[in-house]
């Protein structure tokens, strides 16, 4: 029994020997992957190394620090917690907890960390650049920048802080200075391929791109593995239109990380401005099947599968079958998005996937009978027997359709509309011509998390703008300055332009829009949103479109006349309501302003006053009561409120975090 009792007990130590011993393999591994920025690997490597030692925490710190980095501040957090049950009083998991405190917002608490840490160890730098990234998040660069030059004074040749000063007077726009810090770094460390990394996103601002592939490519002979480098040289290249490197080097991101978002969307990117479609719509499709939630990767696969007119029109692109089903499958990606938004009583976001879905599928009978019956729901019986008449011309004649087409045919024949004669949803409305501008920004592309996003946002939003009928977009385009916005617009003979600008962050998305009076430039009005969360791109621009469309004036015209009564192209869907008053203005005499967002005429061409008596959908009915003893007015003269004062509303700017987690990232 002694025997037995001894071999086990040399046995189960011997166990547990090779089990630390792996659990520390592990570890090492999951070292070497955070070094060279496969966070899923290192990850994974960490979690196997707790596996076999729970009370192991230095991997607890690596997942601390990859969740870090990933901007998964909460979860980061807890493995900290984790690790100081086993590492009390630790300075390395102080800093690192501070750093996440940051991230999550809590500067105060993050203050104290880092003031905590400089009472037991005055001369600690890691201390010392928390405080100054504190200063980053409080928007005092200058303050941070000098902070940092504080510890070269204690460690001259400190790499963190020679980066972090190249990139705070980059965003300074003191490209000196900036200079001056980067040569020191690359002096200093030019063993290391984070510094070459830099020069090389540095040069790139600056337009300089043969010189910043020299230092990508210099990084990524010191570590072949170097995510980050293989991302930038990879940007790089699409920058350059080089797209067949573009493609290799994004194959090498995904052959070291096969899970890695970023690598799949440049290569879908590549693929598509190269102008293989097929490969660009399967590389999307991989995308999503491993990141669903990637809103943005879905938007560019809309676009890739949704064609112009023209397009359609001269590549018959409609009629190739694979084609046709992907459109499906996104269609109804749309459609059954709106389902669930529907029966949660989010109608209006419910109606936007609706006509998504039919934007990328026309025919969809489920779509269009959906959103044929949110406008059923929100008590326009009229416009749902016209999309109902749609699918009837689609060739869906079934015994459902076919009853509520005669059902509502009967309402229909009661209405305003066929009382005077007319269909009131194929009459032909006065719209506000418009150019939707984007800057375009390729030297900066490479800090952003979906790079070249900016043709297909452009379109996305003009999607959205398009359906309201008071608005003619007559061009998108990306632009380099405002002085080009303003003379395409000149150009274009139209009423406004507008230029947008977003910010995408990890987990939220903001948008902004100027919009500028043609003729002169001036601006008008500036609108702004920013939301969080999953569909936070499509919300943003719902909102923002929504806003854009209440600003325009009311403008109509007389459709019909008959003696002292009329009716104009302007309804409930328009706010129109029985007893209002509207001024009755020559044609043709009606101009838009150049101060604000208004309307402007002579007073001699205001011809009389339109009272409103009767409503429908999109027409109304009234009393004409002249200015004059002679009746001047005619079908075709214009009908509008009366203006009124502007209020000055205050717009709140939300600041972003990207540069923040730029120096967070060093």
């Amino acid at each position: 029994m002694k025997r037995i009792f001894l071999f086990l007990s040399i046995f189960l130590v011997f166990l547990s020997l090779s089990f630390a011993e792996s659990a520390i393999e592990f570890y090492r591994e999951g070292q070497k992957a955070l070094a060279t920025g496969k966070l899923d690997t290192a990850i994974e490597n960490f979690k196997a190394s707790l596996r076999l030692n729970p009370h192991y925490y230095r991997p607890m710190e690596g997942l601390a620090r990859c969740f870090f980095l990933m901007g998964q501040y909460e979860e980061a957090l807890n493995y900290v917690k984790k690790a100081e049950k086993y590492n009390s009083g630790s300075i390395e998991l102080l800093t690192l907890e501070g750093e996440i405190r940051i991230g999550l917002g809590e500067l105060d608490r993050a203050r104290e960390i880092f003031n905590s840490i400089l009472k037991r160890e005055p001369n600690n730098i890691n201390a010392k650049f928390g405080l100054a990234e504190l200063d980053i998040a409080n928007g005092q660069k200058s303050a941070a920048a000098k902070r940092y030059i504080e510890t070269l004074k204690i460690a001259p040749d400190n790499q963190k802080a020679l980066l972090s000063l190249a990139l705070i007077y980059d965003e300074l726009g003191d490209r000196a200075t900036s200079n001056k810090y980067l040569e020191l770094a690359l002096r200093y460390h030019s063993d290391n391929p984070r510094v070459h990394l830099i020069a090389g996103r540095h040069l790139i601002e600056e337009g300089r791109y043969d010189e910043a592939m020299k230092h990508l490519k210099i990084a990524l002979s010191l570590n072949p593995s170097f995510l980050d480098a293989l991302i930038t040289i990879t940007e790089l290249y699409i920058i350059e239109k080089d797209y067949s490197s573009a493609v290799r080097y994004a194959k090498k991101i995904i052959a070291e990380s096969r899970t890695h978002k970023l690598g799949w969307y440049l290569l879908g990117l590549a693929y598509r401005d190269m102008g293989d479609l097929n490969d660009a719509i399967n590389t999307f499709l991989s995308l999503l099947s491993i990141h669903p939630e990637d809103e943005v990767a879905r938007i560019v696969l809309e676009n890739i599968v949704i064609p112009d007119k023209k397009e359609a029109g001269e590549k018959d692109v409609s009629k190739s079958k694979k084609l046709s089903a992907v459109r499906q499958r996104l269609s109804n990606y749309h459609y059954e998005r709106g389902k669930l938004l529907e029966s949660r009583n989010y109608i209006e976001t419910a109606k936007e996937e609706y006509r998504r879905a039919l934007i990328l599928k026309p025919d969809s009978r489920e779509a269009r009978l959906s959103f044929a019956k949110i406008f059923k729901m929100q008590g326009y019986p009229i416009k749902y027997l016209t999309e109902l008449r749609v699918l009837r011309n689609l060739g869906y004649n079934d015994t459902y359709i076919g009853d509520e087409i005669e059902i509502y045919s009967n309402l229909d024949s009661e209405s305003i509309a066929r009382k005077w004669g007319v269909d009131q949803y194929s009459l032909e409305r006065q719209k506000y011509r418009v150019v939707l501008f984007m800057l375009r920004s390729e030297s900066n592309s490479t800090e952003k998390f979906h790079p070249f996003f900016e043709k297909d946002f452009i379109k996305y939003f003009g999607d959205f703008l398009s359906a309201f009928d008071n608005i003619d977009i007559v061009k998108e385009n990306l632009v380099r300055d405002f002085s080009e916005a303003f003379r395409i617009a000149r150009e274009s003979d139209v009423d406004y332009f507008l230029i947008l600008r977003y910010e995408e962050l990890e987990r939220s998305f903001s948008v902004h829009g100027d919009i500028y009076y043609s003729n002169t430039g001036s601006k008008l009005k500036s609108f702004e949103e920013y939301r969080t969360g999953n569909d936070r791109v499509r919300d943003a621009v719902i909102s923002i479109t929504k806003k854009l469309d209440a600003v325009f004036p009311i403008r109509g015209r007389i459709v019909k006349k008959e003696f002292n009564r009329g009716l104009i192209d302007l309804g409930a869907m328009d706010g129109v309501k029985k007893n209002d008053e509207l001024l009755i203005v020559k044609k043709d005499a009606l101009s838009v302003i150049s101060s604000g967002m208004g309307l402007k005429f002579k007073k001699d061409d205001v011809l009389g006053k339109f009272r409103v008596t009767g409503v429908d959908e999109r027409v109304a009915e009234g009393n004409i009561v002249n200015n004059s003893f002679f009746d001047m007015v005619n079908p075709g003269d214009n009908v509008i409120y009366p203006p009124k004062e502007e209020k000055k509303n205050s717009e709140k700017t939300e600041k972003g975090k990207g540069f923040l987690n730029k120096i967070l990232g060093l």
